[in-house]
């Protein structure tokens, strides 16, 4: 997950919400160009650009909606509140509105429920938000990063010196295929995931369940599972 988080007051489960975003993938702002695979910002931008990702390949599609499956990290620039109170504080409440697009809502002041994102994904039209327990079946178009398997170092036997090629686990935080990461430490957690969320219990949860499923050769989800017991 990236170092960024933000806060935006939005719709899930046709309920205004406010959602803490750990990445841009959930945000109504996010817009996603799969010509020359981009994702942009459609409120807010740096100098230069409202690009935040320029090398997007892995995505879902449904109609004519897609929506990028890569990790998209929140850039510094990003405009929204780092903190949950300064949302509470404004009536705007942005929406996602037709592939690229979005609306915003007025006057939402009402004392609302915070989520995470962890706990939230799109429904399987791409349109709207859902929670875990409303969550719909995605059809997934190309996942090239999920689709590689875990590997571990193997050294060629040609003649020729050459280095080994490096161990790579399924961070179970993340999802990324990544060096660094144990089973049997952190609950499988990459060594960055596990800086920024060794204190978040809930976090903790999901990466113990990831591994749990990945020591036995299941794929890494980002579905959300009910907590089999306690983890310290």
């Amino acid at each position: 997950m990236g170092k960024n988080t933000r806060y935006i007051k939005t719709e899930v489960d046709n309920t205004p919400k406010i959602l803490h975003l750990l990445s841009c993938n959930l945000c109504p702002l996010l817009t996603y160009d799969d010509g020359p695979k981009v994702s942009r910002c459609a409120k807010y931008h740096s100098i230069t650009t409202n690009i935040t990702d320029n090398n997007i390949y892995s995505y879902s599609a449904q109609g004519d909606c897609t929506v990028p499956i890569k990790q998209v990290d929140i850039p510094d620039w990003c405009g929204l509140s780092e903190g949950e109170s300064l949302v509470k504080a404004t009536g705007d409440m942005f929406v996602k509105d037709g592939h690229n697009s979005y609306k915003i809502v007025h006057n939402i002041y009402q004392n609302l429920v915070v989520m995470s994102g962890l706990c939230v994904d799109y429904d399987v039209k791409l349109m709207k938000l859902v929670s875990g327990s409303n969550k719909n079946a995605i059809s997934f178009s190309y996942n090239r990063n999920r689709a590689l398997p875990e590997r571990t170092t193997t050294y060629s036997s040609n003649p020729t010196p050459t280095p080994p090629v490096p161990t790579l686990r399924t961070c179970s935080c993340c999802g990324e295929l990544l060096e660094d990461v144990s089973r049997k430490k952190n609950f499988g957690m990459c060594p960055t995931c596990w800086e920024k969320h060794k204190d978040d219990k809930k976090v903790k949860e999901f990466a113990f369940i990831n591994n749990f499923r990945l020591k036995r050769a299941a794929t890494w989800t980002d579905e959300s599972y009910k907590k089999i017991k306690e983890i310290d």
